[in-house]
């Protein structure tokens, strides 16, 4: 069920969430969006997220509960810095895959004037040609996930040489 939105092209994936939608008598616009965004990105997630998982050692959470921590405390301190990585790399992952997707996007966002980057440059495209100002973004989003990519491989190269 998880590799279903993988799996599906784009096309059918943004049909079905807005047959979906329509039949259950939401208005199209920025919660639909969301909605269809988060859809088709918690795949990507969960795939990046259950491999640490299931590396994980099963008892650390349980020897923590009986050494005195609280549930919350155990999955703060013991849970989340081995789900880290995966939760990051999930994140970087689903927050291209929603920076990029246009169909999903035309097919749930409605008439109500809202505008995401993908449909701000197809609508800019469509005019003729693109304006000045998507070439600095479209280098700052460059810049943003290579600096990003490059510190994350940094400090794994450092965790692995500490080890």
């Amino acid at each position: 069920m998880n590799t279903i939105p993988i799996l599906n092209p784009d096309i059918i994936t943004a049909i079905s969430l807005f047959l979906l939608f329509i039949s259950l008598g939401i208005s199209q616009g920025y919660t639909t969006v969301i909605l269809a965004h988060i859809t088709f990105c918690t795949p990507y997630v969960v795939l990046s997220v259950l491999p640490r998982l299931r590396r994980m050692n099963e008892n650390l959470y349980e020897a923590a509960l009986d050494l005195g921590a609280t549930p919350y405390y155990a999955l703060r301190k013991i849970m989340l810095p081995e789900l880290k990585p995966g939760m990051i790399s999930g994140f970087i992952l689903a927050f291209t895959l929603s920076i990029d997707d246009f169909v999903v996007t035309l097919f749930t966002i409605g008439n109500q004037g809202l505008e995401t980057l993908s449909t701000y440059i197809y609508a800019d495209a469509r005019k003729g040609g693109l304006t000045p100002e998507l070439r600095p973004l479209s280098a700052i989003i460059f810049i943003t996930v290579l600096v990003l990519l490059l510190f994350i491989n940094q400090r794994s190269v450092k965790r692995k040489s500490k080890s």
